[in-house]
């Protein structure tokens, strides 16, 4: 009991440091955007095209759509842990949250064997309108700049700010 107590202010106070050495590693992994987006954008044209030309039940569509799963999965861990508020916001996440369950269905039904019909048919319509919409948002990332000496690290340039400052 006594030695809990010990423990318990240096854990207490580690746990705020990993917290904060955790948040300047997404920022600085976000920062090197070309390998990044590469990365991204390439696994995600790949899972379109292997749901678009492969049948359901192949290796090659099940392993891109994890593969996919995982990296869109992985994006949306490190932008939560890059922002300011730590929090999920459905509109900065929520369309790589649905691709997410969709590549998850889309394996569901691989796995089952490849179920050929009305749930196959209705992924190959749904999938790749949630993947274009996912890259859509991946090069409007790309092509903005972040402030990186203003200290707060979340404002971005938008292409639909005529003036051209920060959104606030």
């Amino acid at each position: 009991l006594l030695l809990g107590t010990w423990f318990k202010p240096i854990l207490h106070g580690q746990k705020a440091v990993l917290s904060m050495g955790a948040s300047d590693n997404a920022r600085a992994l976000l920062d090197k955007r070309g390998p990044y987006f590469a990365l991204l954008l390439g696994l995600k044209v790949l899972a379109l095209a292997a749901i678009l030309l492969l049948d359901p039940g192949s290796g090659g569509r099940v392993l891109l759509a994890i593969l996919c799963a995982l990296a869109t999965s992985a994006d949306i861990t490190l932008r939560i842990a890059a922002s300011s508020r730590h929090a999920y916001a459905c509109g900065k996440h929520g369309t790589d949250t649905l691709l997410t369950a969709l590549l998850l269905v889309d394996v569901v039904v691989g796995f089952s064997g490849g179920a050929e019909g009305k749930l196959d048919r209705a992924l190959k319509m749904v999938v790749p309108f949630s993947v274009l919409v996912s890259i859509g948002g991946n090069v409007l990332r790309l092509t903005t700049t972040r402030q990186g000496s203003g200290g707060s690290g979340e404002g971005t340039v938008g292409a639909e700010d005529p003036v051209g400052r920060a959104r606030e």
